[in-house]
């Protein structure tokens, strides 16, 4: 049995099924009133626009007249929010785009948080280990090169050819023949995820390695076995079948299909915990709420938002921090086995990985601002390259898409992509085996100075309204999908260039794996969404 994305004709909404929308008829001429309240929204929106510029005006001029120091910085890490508030406001005509899941709307909201407010937090940071390499002084221009690039992002959001969008519909929709727009049975969606569940299995049997436990950074950055591609892949199913069931239910509303949600989501929530990882929290909320908001029709709940966000900062980044200490403990690492039984222990008993710390909430909460700031990755960069490292050489942007098409299996001798390794170690010092994020802007400045970054980011901008013009162009199934599949690694923005195109191949892959496997044909005779 499946749900059809459609209107049945045949049926009523009374009889089982709940019932998706249908097409959308054709809107009626705005009247006056409609008229006079559209020119209230755009005044208001030009108006909050210009007072967060002047507001970043004012904190650029206070940097300005403030003496080297924490001042400084802390008045440029305020002015670049404030102007990146700015862009955001005045990128879209009909709205911010946050509550749609807009990707360029989402990447300027979180760079004011991870680029701007986040800096603040550099103020009295203790110079030692790989923060002996960031250089606070560098604030003002890190900030002044990455407003200039952020610009160039928007005018190319803005300013893309509609012309872009057409083939991305195309390379999604497959001209609407060969793409399924209903969701598959309970059964399905369960036995998806239990291959995912047992891809995870393999992983931690195979390589001995998951997420972070077991040792992952030496392994997926020293050696790749030809099989891990596929693995890789495979486990990722498991988050398409949470995002199938809150489908399922946000169409039906039956009370087994949420049992069948909430059994799903505790369970990707506790693996997700015990793999060390604050991301896969956010990534199972959201595989949750993007098809929940899209087919329904419904905003965002704030309450809910408020409720996650204290949970991830008071209870998720707690317990992976600890459980990280608990699995380095001793100067060793644990294997993956002693890390799951320690971190099932913290979980059933509330220990160490919980209450490990003596921080209170506003240490906690500084701790979670901290490691969510990147003003280091451009600091680090503008400050060495091309002065004590040269450029790289930018036809490594322009193969990435294509050895990313060629699996391991085929090629065992192809060259690994260890881009965040080499950056920990020539750009931090770092010794060891680890791995530092690389963010997007960051490494296009790496292959050429402020010149690449701004035209890279130009074109990010108009890529990334393509999407969302195609996107939005689907709707319904697959367009909360795409957004599914997209929205960590894109708004999150510690992806380099190279791995941000070599993750295209990737993605299409895993949206047509995706499509067969979770979503069914509609009815013979009717009409596709």
């Amino acid at each position: 049995m499946t749900l059809e994305a459609r209107n049945r004709p045949d049926r009523t909404a009374g009889e089982g099924d709940a019932v998706a929308p249908g097409p959308t008829l054709a809107r009626p001429a705005p009247g006056a009133a409609e008229k006079r309240a559209r020119l209230r929204r755009d005044a208001f929106r030009a108006l909050a626009a210009l007072a967060l510029a002047l507001t970043a005006a004012l904190m650029a001029a206070s940097a300005a007249a403030s003496p080297p120091g924490d001042a400084r910085s802390n008045f440029c890490a305020l002015g670049l929010a404030f102007y990146l508030l700015a862009l955001l406001v005045s990128l879209r005509s009909d709205g911010l785009g946050l509550t749609t899941f807009r990707l360029a709307s989402w990447v300027l909201a979180g760079a004011s948080v991870l680029y701007g407010f986040a800096t603040l937090s550099l103020a009295g940071q203790d110079r030692t280990g790989t923060f002996a390499a960031v250089d606070p002084a560098l604030v003002p221009r890190a900030s002044a090169v990455l407003a200039v690039g952020f610009t160039a992002f928007a005018l190319g959001n803005k300013l893309h050819p509609k012309i872009l969008m057409r083939p991305v519909v195309r390379l999604l929709d497959l001209g609407r023949s060969g793409l399924r727009t209903s969701v598959a049975s309970r059964l399905a969606i369960f036995a998806v995820y239990c291959t995912g569940l047992g891809a995870t299995v393999a992983q931690l049997v195979l390589l001995g390695n998951y997420a972070y436990i077991g040792g992952s950074d030496v392994q997926s950055t020293t050696q790749s076995e030809g099989y891990t591609q596929v693995l890789v892949l495979l486990t990722s199913l498991r988050t398409y079948a949470l995002f199938a069931a809150a489908a399922r239910f946000a169409l039906s509303g039956l009370l087994a299909d949420r049992a069948c949600l909430l059994g799903l989501l505790c369970t990707e929530l506790v693996i997700g915990l015990l793999g060390g990882t604050k991301e896969s929290f956010v990534i199972a909320l959201l595989a949750v709420l993007i098809p929940v908001v899209t087919l329904s029709g419904r905003r965002i709940p704030w309450a809910a938002i408020v409720v996650a966000s204290a949970i991830f900062v008071f209870f998720v980044t707690p317990f992976v921090t600890s459980l990280r200490a608990d699995v380095r403990e001793g100067g060793s690492r644990l294997d993956a086995e002693e890390s799951i039984r320690v971190g099932l222990e913290s979980l059933v008993s509330g220990g160490s990985a919980v209450d490990g710390t003596d921080d209170g909430p506003r240490e906690q909460l500084r701790t979670v601002v901290s490691r969510l700031r990147l003003i280091d990755n451009e600091i680090v960069i503008i400050d060495k390259t091309p002065v004590a490292i040269p450029y790289r050489p930018i036809t490594e942007m322009a193969v990435a898409p294509v050895t990313a098409v060629i699996p391991r299996a085929v090629w065992p001798g192809k060259p690994l992509r260890v881009s965040g390794l080499e950056f920990y170690r020539a750009y931090y010092r770092g010794e060891g085996v680890s791995s530092s994020a690389l963010t997007f802007q960051g490494s296009l400045y790496m292959y050429g100075g402020i010149g690449v970054a701004v035209a890279g980011m130009f074109v990010l901008g108009g890529a990334l309204r393509a999407v969302d013009d195609a996107r939005e162009r689907l709707g319904g199934l697959r367009g909360g999908l795409i957004a599914t599949i997209v929205f960590v690694p894109v708004v999150k923005q510690e992806l380099d260039a190279v791995s941000l195109l070599a993750s295209i191949p990737v993605f299409l892959v895993t949206y047509y794996v995706v499509v067969l496997a979770l979503f069914r044909r509609p009815t013979k005779g009717r009409p596709q969404s």
